[in-house]
């Protein structure tokens, strides 16, 4: 299938880094941005096709990604009607906070729309992207965009597009949250006298290990967090002072405030 990107950004630089790292073939792939130093990158690193703008991109395409700024989504999608009539593309949206019902109403025409919530570890085929499909989007267009998150992670689709703002509270705002947290303890630890070299590297390699052994292993996270939890041992006396000082309600409120935030930014656009 032939894809096009509208905008060069992170997420368009990680889907289309993932699909040609998973076999897609790069001719079938064209960026379009307004930037000389984007499409450089797409066109040289990538080897896809690039043009300036969709006025400079006459051949039918089968998926248009939009991953423009969500800011200026609007504009750009009043521009493109003409543009779509005659391919008649299915329309995936990574625009955050942009709901299904806008782009239709922006777009002006019956056309299939998935709207997905990816995150930033798709660059390395470790993403996690939810998924929701208006009524116009057929078995067959959703088994398309299957194969196309597979080659960036695991995905899920979503009943009610609601469900996609909390997947953004979890995994698409979620590895600022493992980042930050990863941060502290490097901080920490370097506060207490490590170097702050070895302080970085066994910070970051302790969480890869953790993550990849709950990612792979058949226990509970509870079980896995028991096995290295002895009772009134050292790890005890971390978690117990973790519980006491309300880590949990934390990061409630952080997940909530996240959600929340990201309802306000669609309803502003």
């Amino acid at each position: 299938m032939k894809l096009v990107f509208l905008g060069g950004g992170n997420m368009t630089r990680a889907i289309a880094t993932s699909l040609i790292h998973e076999g897609y073939d790069a001719k079938h792939i064209t960026v379009i941005d307004r930037h000389a130093e984007k499409r450089a990158f797409f066109a040289e690193t990538l080897g896809v096709s690039v043009a300036v703008s969709i006025d400079h991109y006459s051949a039918p395409f089968d998926i248009l990604v939009l991953a423009i700024k969500p800011q200026g989504a609007e504009v750009v999608c009043r521009s493109l009607p003409s543009h779509l009539s005659i391919s008649q593309p299915l329309i995936l949206s990574v625009l955050a906070g942009v709901t299904v019902a806008s782009l239709e109403a922006w777009l002006n025409q019956p056309l299939a729309i998935v709207r997905a919530m990816p995150n930033t570890p798709a660059i390395i085929q470790a993403g996690a992207t939810g998924l929701f499909a208006n009524a116009y989007v057929t078995q067959i267009q959703k088994s398309a965009i299957e194969s196309l998150m597979a080659a960036m992670g695991i995905f899920a689709w979503v009943e009610t597009e609601a469900l996609l703002e909390v997947i953004t509270a979890l995994s698409g705002s979620g590895p600022a949250y493992y980042f930050y947290f990863i941060e502290c303890l490097q901080q920490i630890a370097t506060d207490m006298g490590l170097p702050p070299i070895l302080a970085d590297n066994f910070a970051r390699q302790t969480a890869f290990g953790a993550a990849t052994l709950a990612r792979t292993s058949d226990l509970s996270l509870n079980d896995l967090r028991a096995h290295v939890t002895s009772k009134k041992g050292a790890t005890d006396a971390a978690i117990q002072s973790m519980q006491q000082q309300g880590l949990k309600t934390l990061l409630v409120n952080a997940m909530q405030a996240c959600r929340q935030r990201a309802i306000e930014l669609g309803k502003l656009i």
